[in-house]
């Protein structure tokens, strides 16, 4: 039995850009209370008081000043994970600049820490988990009959298998890990792995290993580089 974690969401964004339309289905999936930006922190905090298991607010931009700040600390002194989620395009400078200790002053955070930082006990929620999905759309746009393709998805479901395994759960968006320290840790793997695939092969005098490890070095080296660089505030 899991116990249901409460959570907080703050949808931010500018006027179209349907962040009440996610606030409602967020409302309708995981029950609630919705609350927009002009009601008064007052209600959002009694709401928070009384355990209500999920409380969203939809406004233009993330709770501002010192009560909108007040608000997220409550949440976390009640044991609320708070979810920021900006429908901008550009969420982290505004998380940054409002919530430093809530989502973490994250300006170079990811390069230096992001490598060793350990990661939480992902958190079942409502939403879906990811590996279905994605073996999914893999089986309509990959050829079944292509060379590796049947054994990717016999590999992407026995993965799926292996975390339910391991944490009673599948993998979903918003579970409490920052997919971007996973996905620049299991790059950083990713990389010594490869070169190390390369460096046993030019011990073997395996050519053909050794020339197959390159590009894909290469290109785990970019991937690599890029994530480190998703989310920095220019």
């Amino acid at each position: 039995m899991h116990a249901q974690t409460k959570t907080l969401y703050v949808i931010s964004g500018p006027g179209g850009s349907g962040k009440t339309t996610l606030a409602r289905s967020i409302v309708q999936r995981c029950g609630g209370m919705h609350f927009l930006e002009g009601d008064r922190y007052d209600d959002v905090e009694t709401a928070l008081r009384q355990g209500a298991q999920c409380v969203v607010i939809d406004g233009v931009r993330p709770l501002p000043g010192v009560r909108g700040w007040s608000v997220v600390k409550l949440a976390r002194q009640l044991d609320y994970r708070v979810i920021p989620i900006d429908m901008s395009g550009k969420p982290t400078q505004a998380w940054r600049y409002y919530w430093p200790e809530v989502v973490g002053d994250h300006k170079g955070m990811l390069a230096e820490t992001a490598a060793d930082t350990p990661e939480p006990a992902p958190q079942r929620n409502c939403y879906p988990e990811l590996w279905p999905n994605l073996i999914a759309d893999l089986q309509q746009r990959l050829d079944p009959q292509a060379p590796g393709v049947s054994e990717l998805l016999r590999l992407a479901a026995s993965r799926h298998a292996f975390g339910v395994a391991k944490y009673d759960t599948g993998l979903q968006p918003f579970n409490g890990r920052d997919a971007r320290v996973d996905a620049i840790q299991e790059a950083l793997d990713l990389m010594i792995y490869l070169y190390q695939l390369q460096y046993e092969a030019a011990c073997r005098n395996d050519a053909r290993v050794y020339a197959l490890c390159q590009p894909l070095l290469v290109q785990a080296v970019d991937m690599a580089i890029a994530l480190v660089q998703v989310g920095e505030v220019p």
